[in-house]
């Protein structure tokens, strides 16, 4: 599966994931595994709930925080705390479009940040998730992890 996309990842300047299938973590995994590897910077986009999606982050390799250290803080932010983990077995949930579109503007507009170099990238080592109820984005803040084998290095092992 990695090959194909290999050696699409390697003719673009900017990555952006919004697959969802299998599921946007493990759609994510791949394509940040892959952008690290070859130094292309990517913005993940997506994971709709009902009303409430998913806003970024923008990770360019090795200035921030990599999609792995995004997981490891929320894998330990999971550890205090006591849940049980669900899974989805409902082939299709939908979403709302107009949740769709905001977010696909603001991760459009990232993208543009980063090709042109106009700006900094509003959702480096950053992610937000939207009300569409309320139109409130709360802001989670991700650092570099200190342990992370991806990104704690100046350059990834590209024959990995």
């Amino acid at each position: 599966m990695t090959l194909p996309l290999k050696s699409e990842i390697i003719q673009t300047d900017l990555v952006i994931n919004c697959a969802d299938f299998p599921d946007i973590n493990t759609t994510s995994r791949w394509v940040s595994s892959l952008c690290m590897k070859l130094n292309k910077p990517h913005i993940i986009g997506g994971g709709y709930t009902g009303h409430i999606g998913l806003i970024g982050p923008t990770i360019i390799p090795f200035q921030g925080a990599c999609w792995n250290c995004f997981e490891r803080k929320y894998k330990n932010d999971l550890k205090d705390h006591h849940f049980d983990i669900l899974l989805n077995t409902r082939k299709s949930s939908g979403a709302v479009v107009f949740l769709s579109s905001i977010i696909a503007n603001i991760q459009a507009w990232d993208g543009v940040r980063v090709i042109t170099g106009i700006g900094s990238p509003l959702m480096l080592n950053r992610k937000g998730f939207l009300d569409l109820d309320t139109l409130k984005i709360d802001w989670e803040i991700v650092s570099k992890d200190p342990n992370c084998e991806v990104c704690q290095t100046t350059s990834y092992d590209k024959n990995n």
